[in-house]
């Protein structure tokens, strides 16, 4: 029979998660609220809890901790009860993270998960949204057309997690004029990648003013 209860290391991240948050989060939750930010020194803490980079095997420099959609549920749920701005930018670096170890090449792997198991904070983000009312994942505007060995990305994405401060994204886009969710795929960009360009000013929102978000423009970005 299917048991959803918490085990024992899973109870301890929770109450390890429920601590920081009402001692980090809640108390400063307003004060960063109001000035539209989050403090590196609190990205740092979460950092060394290893909240977004802490299943990062072993091999790569990673704390190798087992991967659960439960635990993960855990934390992003003892997260928001201090502050839910905060904590979605204390996690986003796992998006980037999490789609990597699942999808992403042996090569990307050694390429990309040492950055992210370094001692530092290390801000990576998805860009997935985009500016429509009625945004439709399977329907992306944001294209890949193969060019040569690779792709040529060209679009523009918003509510990017981070985007501020991102040193890597990835971007969904849909190949050519195909359409449908079987033909998306994710492409990695350094941020000084040539034709890429995040927009200076931070995206306003209403309820996650602490988490930074920030819109791509992809004017001709050559990937491989």
């Amino acid at each position: 029979m299917i048991s959803f209860g918490l085990t024992e290391e899973q109870e301890m991240i929770r109450d390890t998660v429920r601590e920081f948050a009402a001692g980090e989060l809640a108390a400063r939750a307003r004060e960063c609220d109001e000035a539209s930010t989050v403090p590196e020194e609190l990205l740092e803490k979460s950092w060394e809890l290893g909240l977004a980079n802490g299943a990062i095997p072993e091999s790569y420099g990673g704390g190798g901790l087992p991967r659960s959609h439960v635990t993960n549920a855990v934390i992003a749920e003892e997260l928001g009860a201090g502050c839910a701005g905060l904590g979605a930018a204390l996690l986003a670096p796992a998006l980037f993270v999490n789609p990597l170890l699942d999808f992403g090449t042996d090569e990307q792997k050694a390429d990309y998960l040492p950055v992210f198991a370094s001692s530092q904070f290390q801000p990576g983000s998805l860009a997935l949204h985009e500016a429509s009312f009625a945004f439709d994942v399977t329907n992306l505007a944001t294209i890949a057309e193969p060019k040569g060995k690779g792709f040529r990305l060209t679009g523009s994405k918003r509510l990017v997690p981070l985007g501020d401060r991102a040193s890597h994204f990835l971007v969904v886009a849909r190949g050519g004029a195909r359409e449908g969710l079987d033909d998306l795929e994710a492409f990695i960009l350094p941020r000084d990648a040539k034709g890429l360009t995040v927009a200076s000013e931070p995206e306003k929102t209403l309820g996650l003013r602490a988490l930074p978000c920030a819109g791509l423009e992809l004017d001709n970005v050559d990937v491989p």
